[in-house]
């Protein structure tokens, strides 16, 4: 779901999928012609020409020959789809610097947050649900949900009637991670996949902007969250966008 006077949501993802267009040419040209919403109708948005590079790495290439168990190939693929989620060889560097005392099942969710930060400018609020609802549904992961399942429910259940401004956001997101993670198997999961689980959709991360928001239940997720360490963990890394 989306805003109809606003931009279709898929225009943030537009980049990545010009990636894996180019993964997966076989001949030197192709053309991809894409269809979306515009307003209420839709229609051909772009006609996207994909040249594949004659020197393209061969770590890109044929992701699932025999050289996919390669070391040296895995980290290559690694630090590529790092690099087009969130810049070059410095903003890598600093990205997986404040990612130290972060679980490897959430990198991939974190850079594609940089990613969307910078290709949306969702605004603060939307920043600070994002951390919540990772933190949340990380640590459910962890502990079979027992602990959090009060918590996540009423968030969920206090916010009846969301706004279309945090769906358009919401939506923005939930296309930036279904892209990535289908970048990631292209390239045979250099990036740990995330705990993603059926709790992330777009309901609870609306309702976590909406108690953002309005100032409540802001308190107790930070008890519940470790004290707010791995809240403070994932929007240091988040700042790098």
């Amino acid at each position: 779901m989306s805003k109809p006077e606003e931009p279709s949501p898929h225009n943030a993802t537009r980049a990545l999928r010009r990636q894996m267009y180019q993964l997966l040419v076989t001949g030197d040209n192709l053309v991809v012609v894409e269809y979306d919403r515009v307003e209420d109708d839709y229609t051909e948005v772009e006609e996207i020409r994909v040249r594949r590079q004659r020197n393209l790495n061969p770590a890109l290439v044929e992701v699932y020959g025999n050289q996919e168990k390669n070391p040296e190939f895995i980290e290559f693929r690694k630090q590529h789809i790092l690099s087009i989620l969130v810049g070059d060889e410095d903003a890598v560097r600093q990205f997986e610097d404040s990612c130290s005392n972060i679980s490897e099942e959430l990198k991939l969710l974190l850079a594609c947050g940089v990613y969307w930060i910078r290709n949306t400018a969702p605004g603060d609020t939307a920043i600070s649900a994002l951390a919540f609802t990772v933190s949340l549904i990380y640590l459910k992961s962890k502990d079979g949900g027992d602990r959090h399942r009060p918590l996540m429910h009423g968030m969920r259940s206090s916010y009846q009637d969301i706004s279309m401004d945090y769906i358009q956001i919401s939506s923005q997101w939930l296309l930036c991670i279904e892209e990535a993670i289908e970048f990631n198997r292209l390239l045979d999961y250099p990036l740990v996949q995330p705990p993603m689980g059926k709790c992330f959709n777009g309901t609870f991360f609306e309702a976590c902007m909406a108690g953002v928001d309005r100032g409540t239940q802001v308190a107790v997720i930070m008890q519940e969250i470790e004290g707010g360490r791995l809240y403070s963990d994932i929007m240091r890394v988040l700042s790098l966008a």
